[in-house]
């Protein structure tokens, strides 16, 4: 009894040879088989059999001249049947996939491990030729490859196969040429399947690719955190050659830009979650700070101690520039450089939510500039803007260094003091607002002058929130502007409740005029020389379901804010039209003026279309009168101005309202045609003990009638107010001192009242 050995390649893991396994057989009685004869080892001693001449994975063997086994003696040889028994269980037993293979290509034999790596029984496996199983190779170039191995005496090399249920397998082939007893030549075909070992590699090779090609930097350091490799990538971004910095520690890419705390935490991070992810400032090669999204990843070996660290960024410097850029245009106007309401909204948010258990004084100013849409309207947008600016620049410049200067919109502004501490340094702050915006300014080459309305809202007494303190500030701004503009107030809770009335009034007028709500009254405009009704004037009243009866005053403001000024004025002109065509049936033609909205006036295509409307569709178009304030003068386009001049010489008259409160010039009166100036009331109100009131009444009548245009006196109650009037040669007047307004229905089929005893009083 005996044995031998077989030795067999063996590969690690990765499919890299590592060296042979020795297989040992039993033995007795008939000797192995070679080219020649048998030969019978000396007792005790044990042959070796190299089954695929050892060498290294990378060479090519050299080409056997023996048989699949083989022996230290050569002596006569003998076929696979002459010892079946033996040779037959070696064959079956080896661990590799092994067929027999004819000089055609032809598939002789196979082992089990060759069926069950294939899907093949042993019999079909006889049925197929090589090309059956081969991709790469047609039938042809299979014969043609078998002459070539079987001239060489064997071959090997790699291919691929296809098994019987369609399965790729990357196939290593090892063929030998052995001799068989009757002479005949057949190969000895190892087909060891490299399938894993084939796609291990093709994706190494594949990361290697991606390592090499990467947008990304990737810098590898070994575990004492030395520089082992970089790719590229690394070296398009920083500069860096990989020769410059092997053996290097990455701490040579430091900018300065960050303390101790942050790589203190970054190498915590490492060290205990094995990975950090962040962004870095570092220096370039060429000193050039740049930003590094990085992460870095730490590789482990089989005993989990560290060996790699891995880093990979992409150089975010521009992302960050334009993320700053995109953050900027959020939160900063672009025209005036100014903090917008966007940041002042976060910025007081953050202030009272850090102060939230000691809160104190917190103060929102609501600035308005006065006047600025006629800066805008005569000298353009682009002075409009200069003007911005420089109010921008003096406002911040009454403020504290801690205090936030941010523009709201349009012409407004706010200011956020978080430095003064009181009521008296919020409204000493306001003050120096107002003042150095009062003084002259030069926008353009254009001299201008404007001033500023402020309203002050006071966290926490006037709310506790953003936008509870924005729209009480707003309500206190509103108050200083309807009061005359260029001063301050601070929120009242009165203004909380005006601001409700104004809603409620604002809600009330979508519906007035379809439910019947409102009315137009009539009030005389009386000859100051004879004493009749010259005219009358229009004047709207709500009848209020809730408030009562409510007069212009308390609601035309809300109305032009709202869009409600059309509909209102036809409603007007179409009820002075039926007064008109009522009288004319009953022989009293009369003329009523009736007011148009500066708001309209504004919009010079809506006035155009809106005058078109009532003038075209009423009969008694040419017995109107239109009645513009003087404040709206200027706001009358070319073509607005033109149209009503036609009108008027075809009978249609108009007025100057409240004239002396308005910015009109000499200019352009005389550029615009009109019939009558109205002195307003609040000068005749103080005629009779303000010389003031008596010298402006007293021009107006002089230039009045300079112009070519009667003089009208608006609100004369008393008599001493009609003697002053009609001292200046003031030709008409109304007032409550003749009659109030009253409905239609009052001056219809009755006799109007004659004025001319109360004038004649006068002469006594």
């Amino acid at each position: 009894m005996g044995s031998f050995a077989i030795y067999l390649p063996q590969f690690d893991g990765n499919q890299s040879r590592i060296g042979n396994a020795i297989v040992c057989i039993p033995w007795q009685g008939n000797c192995l088989i070679t080219r020649a004869a048998a030969s019978r080892p000396r007792k005790g001693r044990n042959t070796a059999v190299d089954w695929r001449n050892t060498v290294p994975c990378s060479g090519r063997p050299p080409i056997r001249r023996h048989g699949l086994f083989g022996s230290d003696t050569s002596q006569e040889g003998t076929t696979l049947e002459n010892c079946p028994d033996w040779y037959r269980r070696l064959f079956d037993a080896l661990p590799v996939s092994v067929v027999l293979v004819s000089p055609a290509g032809a598939i002789l034999d196979s082992n089990p491990h060759a069926q069950a790596s294939y899907g093949y029984a042993a019999d079909e496996f006889k049925r197929l030729s090589v090309a059956d199983l081969e991709i790469r190779e047609s039938a042809d170039e299979v014969r043609e490859h078998c002459q070539r191995a079987l001239h060489q005496r064997g071959d090997r090399f790699p291919t691929r196969h296809r098994t019987r249920h369609g399965d790729v397998l990357d196939v290593e082939v090892m063929a030998e040429v052995v001799t068989q007893a009757d002479g005949s030549e057949v190969f000895q075909c190892i087909f060891h399947d490299v399938t894993e070992r084939s796609q291990r590699q093709r994706q190494m090779e594949l990361a290697h690719l991606v390592y090499q090609h990467a947008s990304q930097a990737m810098l590898i350091t070994d575990a004492q955190n030395q520089i082992i490799d970089a790719n590229p990538a690394f070296t398009e971004i920083t500069g860096y050659s990989l020769f410059e910095i092997l053996g290097k520690n990455p701490r040579i890419f430091k900018s300065g830009a960050h303390d101790a705390h942050f790589y203190e935490a970054m190498q915590h991070a490492i060290a205990t979650k094995r990975f950090w992810s962040g962004d870095i400032w570092d220096k370039k090669k060429s000193g050039e700070l740049h930003l590094k999204r990085m992460t870095i990843h730490v590789i482990c070996d089989a005993y989990g101690e560290i060996s790699k660290h891995i880093a990979i960024f992409t150089d975010a410097t521009e992302q960050h520039q334009t993320q700053g850029e995109v953050w900027r245009q959020a939160h900063y106007d672009s025209l005036t450089r100014l903090p917008n309401r966007t940041l002042l909204q976060s910025t007081l948010e953050s202030e009272i939510r850090q102060n939230a258990d000691t809160p104190h004084a917190l103060a929102l100013l609501m600035i308005d500039l006065d006047r600025f849409k006629q800066i805008n309207d005569t000298l353009g947008h682009d002075v409009g803007d200069c003007v911005l600016q420089l109010a921008a620049h003096r406002i911040a410049q009454c403020v504290a260094e801690a205090d936030v200067v941010a523009r709201y919109g349009g012409d407004e502004f706010m200011v956020l003091l978080r430095s003064s501490a009181n009521d008296a340094e919020h409204a000493r702050i306001s003050r120096k607002i107002i003042d150095l915006l009062e003084k002259p300014m030069v926008a353009m080459d254009h001299p201008v002058h404007i001033s500023a309305s402020i309203g002050i809202a006071v966290h926490p007494r006037d709310g506790e929130d953003f936008a509870t303190l924005t729209k009480h500030s707003d309500q206190a701004m509103y108050l200083s502007k309807r009061t005359g503009g260029a001063r301050f107030e601070f929120f009242a809770r009165t203004l909380q409740l005006q601001a409700n009335r104004r809603f409620e009034l604002a809600a009330g007028l979508r519906h007035a005029l379809r439910d019947g709500q409102m009315e137009v009254h009539l009030q005389p405009v009386v000859n100051l020389q004879t004493g009749a009704v010259d005219q009358f004037e229009a004047l709207l009243r709500w009848r209020h379901p809730q408030l009562a009866t409510l007069r212009p005053d308390d609601f035309i403001e809300i109305a032009e804010e709202h869009g409600r000024m059309p509909e209102l004025t036809r409603f007007i002109a179409e009820s002075a039209g039926r007064f008109m065509a009522a009288c004319t049936q009953q022989a009293r033609p009369v003329r009523v003026a009736i007011n148009v909205s500066p708001v309209e006036l504004r919009q010079w295509h809506v006035a155009n279309n809106h005058l078109d409307q009532i003038l075209e569709s009423n009969p008694f178009a040419t017995q109107l009168g239109i009645e513009i304030a003087e404040s709206a003068l200027m706001q009358i386009s070319d073509s607005l101005l033109g149209k009503l001049s036609r009108w008027r010489d075809g009978g249609l008259r108009l007025a100057i309202d409240e004239f002396g409160t308005g910015y009109s010039s000499l200019a352009y009166l005389h550029r615009f045609k009109f019939d009558y100036l109205k002195i307003d009331r609040s000068f005749v109100r103080e005629i009779t003990h303000s010389s003031d009131a008596l010298h402006i009444a007293e021009t107006i009548c002089v230039m009045g009638r300079s112009l070519g245009a009667q003089i009208v006196a608006v609100g004369v109650e008393t008599h001493d107010q009609l003697h002053v009037l009609q001292d200046l040669g003031c030709d008409f007047a109304q007032g409550f001192l003749f009659s109030r307004p009253e409905p239609a229905a009052s001056f219809l089929g009755k006799t109007w009242p004659d004025y001319a005893a109360q004038l004649a009083r006068h002469d006594v």
